[in-house]
């Protein structure tokens, strides 16, 4: 039966409730519900197999959200053309000129933190403002780190640990919208030492 196609139907007998018979064990390709084993399976649309790009869950009926735990991403890393690899060496060496090129002339850059509640943030509204920070920060005895990245392709995540010279730290979470594989959009939440 080399070369042939093959096409494999499961179907579900109503009091099986999607479990092997007489086993109590879910096949590879169980319909899981949140019905009993013993109860009827009787209206539960299994057929209904629709995938809500939103939602990222492959194969879970729309009206079992209990159904499949595992999820699948809805970008992938490999077709984000943001350069993070490029974006993290430019910040952690504190390289400004560089820094910037990650950055649209008309990105905005929100930090809410102790001195910025959410009620009035610091926003710094195009690529100069944000330029006259990174100097102000490049100038500081600090290091930082970068880590926990998520990169899609609309969207960067990352963690950003800050380390003055005397010890005191700052942890920054940001998450970055991307137009055309640049930032647009910088927004981090930051807690202090």
């Amino acid at each position: 039966m080399f070369g042939k196609g093959v096409h494999i139907a499961v179907v579900a007998c109503p009091r099986q409730d999607g479990y092997v018979p007489r086993c109590n064990r879910a096949p590879p390709l169980a319909f899981q519900s949140t019905c009993h084993h013993d109860g009827s399976a009787l209206g539960r649309p299994f057929a209904d197999q629709h995938v809500d790009e939103l939602d990222d869950v492959v194969g879970q009926p729309d009206c079992d959200l209990l159904a499949h735990p595992v999820k699948v991403p809805a970008w992938d890393a490999r077709t984000s053309s943001f350069d993070f690899a490029g974006y993290r060496a430019a910040f952690e060496a504190k390289n400004v000129a560089r820094w910037l090129e990650y950055y649209t002339d008309d990105a905005k850059w929100v930090e809410y933190r102790h001195t910025d509640p959410p009620r009035a943030p610091n926003v710094m509204s195009d690529r100069a403002e944000i330029g006259n920070f990174l100097e102000r920060v490049a100038a500081l005895p600090l290091t930082l780190e970068l880590s926990d990245e998520v990169i899609g392709e609309q969207r960067i995540a990352f963690a950003c640990m800050v380390t003055f010279d005397n010890g005191d730290r700052i942890i920054e979470h940001v998450i970055a919208h991307l137009r055309d594989g640049l930032i647009a959009r910088h927004v981090e939440v930051e807690a202090w030492d």
